[in-house]
C-alpha cells in the first residue's frame, strides 16, 4: 500500500495525502505525544540518506502536482540544501567542528553513489 518511490520520512505524507482524497478522514490527536532526539537518526546518515529523503520529496511533489510544478519545488529544495550547506562551511570556518562533520557526510554520497 506505501508507494516505493516516496522513500525516507515522507510515506507518511503520501498515505495521509491518498487516504484523504479517497474521501477519508485524518486525524491529528493532540494528546498523543513523540519523542525525537533532535534528529539523532538524520544525524548518523550520509549524503545517500538525505538524497533519498530528496527523492521521496520530490517523487511525492511530483506524484500529485505536475512536471512544471515538480520543477519549481525541486529549484527550491535545492536551493534551501545549498543555503544549509553555506551555513555549515560558515560555521565549520568559525570553530564549529560539526559543520564540517555534516559536509563531509553530505559528501560520502558522492563516493558511495546515490539511487536519487
Amino acid at each position: 500500500m506505501l508507494d516505493a518511490n516516496v522513500f525516507m520520512y515522507c510515506e507518511d505524507i503520501d498515505w495521509c495525502y491518498r487516504i484523504s482524497r479517497a474521501g477519508w478522514q485524518v486525524w491529528y490527536v493532540p494528546g498523543a505525544t513523540a519523542l525525537h532526539y533532535g534528529g539523532r537518526s538524520m544525524m548518523l546518515q550520509s549524503g545517500r540518506t538525505v538524497g533519498a529523503h530528496a527523492g521521496g520529496l520530490i517523487a511525492f511533489y511530483s506524484k500529485y502536482h505536475g512536471a512544471a510544478a515538480s520543477t519549481v519545488f525541486r529549484v527550491v529544495l535545492y536551493s534551501g540544501y545549498a543555503v544549509q550547506a553555506l551555513g555549515w562551511l560558515i560555521g565549520g570556518l568559525f570553530g564549529r567542528r560539526g559543520g564540517f562533520d555534516k559536509l563531509r557526510r553530505l559528501g560520502s554520497r558522492q563516493r558511495s553513489g546515490s539511487a536519487s
